[in-house]
């Protein structure tokens, strides 16, 4: 199920959480993590055969070499920091002079499993500051699990799956199943009924129903909460069952959507303080 774990570092406080929880995760999957710190570097580079970087300005070279033997160094020292974790850790340094390459980067590797934990990084337009973690959602095809705060544990034994009945999870509903089980988690499925968006009793019985039978999640807790807005829902029951991971979807809408109506995933993703993980179900079905 998870045969591969891709950890980005920036070398912060939640980049070594990120870490961390990669190699619980790993401990139990039997995953590889490989370790990524994407260095931007205003050279224009290319790589010889043997993955070394050469500059196109032969004066720079030593400069280059510098830069990429820190990198690794520090790549060294934050794997060391887990070092009591018994899990395969591969570190790799790619050198850019954009650091949006990182998703290019993912598109064209084939991970199980993103992690990552940071900060906004990066203006990508003129209307509003998107952080590394959004574009990674909006674009990746695997999930991607992020971490807003240091954690305290690592422990994920409680999974809230959040729906709204109408997402189609057949592509993505064995793997969460397989997750749970690796995990020994309970799995609670949170249906929020809004002023906005509000549902009857029957119309909710029907369609719960219809949903625990489609995807055969007889053994989960289903539960219905009540609340003004879908996010506030989410994060109020999260608290209240002290979750420790919270499964949400996105479909890859457009940048006017968002400003216009707001995107819920993103609300999650930055104002969660537990992790939250991530399924682009509209990259999964391109």
């Amino acid at each position: 199920m998870l045969n591969k774990i891709l950890i980005p570092t920036d070398f912060s406080p939640k980049s070594l959480c990120a870490l961390e929880m990669a190699c619980t995760i790993a401990m139990r999957s039997k995953a590889k993590i490989e370790l990524l710190y994407i260095v931007e570097i205003a050279l224009s580079l290319k790589q010889d055969h043997r993955g070394r970087y050469i500059s196109t300005v032969p004066a720079a070279q030593a400069f280059v070499d510098q830069v990429y033997q820190t990198a690794f160094a520090r790549l060294i020292q934050q794997r060391e920091l887990v070092s009591q974790y018994p899990v395969d850790i591969e570190l790799k340094v790619e050198m850019h002079n954009d650091p949006s390459k990182l998703v290019s980067f993912l598109v064209q590797h084939d991970y199980d499993l993103l992690i990552l934990g940071g900060k906004t990084i990066r203006k990508y337009d003129e209307l509003f500051e998107s952080t590394q973690r959004e574009l990674l959602t909006e674009f990746s095809k695997f999930p991607i699990m992020a971490i807003n705060q240091e954690m305290q544990h690592y422990r994920l034994k409680k999974l809230l799956l959040t729906t709204n009945f109408q997402q189609d999870l057949s592509k993505v509903i064995k793997w969460i199943k397989d997750f749970r089980h690796l995990l020994e988690a309970q799995l609670y499925i949170l249906y929020v009924n809004t002023p906005t968006h509000f549902l009857s009793s029957r119309e909710i019985q029907i369609k719960s129903k219809e949903f625990v039978r489609k995807y055969g999640l007889e053994k989960a807790e289903l539960v219905l909460y009540n609340d003004r807005r879908e996010r506030f829902g989410i994060l109020n029951y999260a608290d209240d069952i002290d979750a420790d991971l919270i499964i949400t979807f996105t479909n890859n809408t457009q940048r006017i959507h968002r400003i216009l109506k707001g995107n819920l995933t993103e609300d999650l993703v930055n104002h969660s303080l537990r992790p939250v993980l991530t399924f682009n179900l509209k990259r999964l079905a391109d």
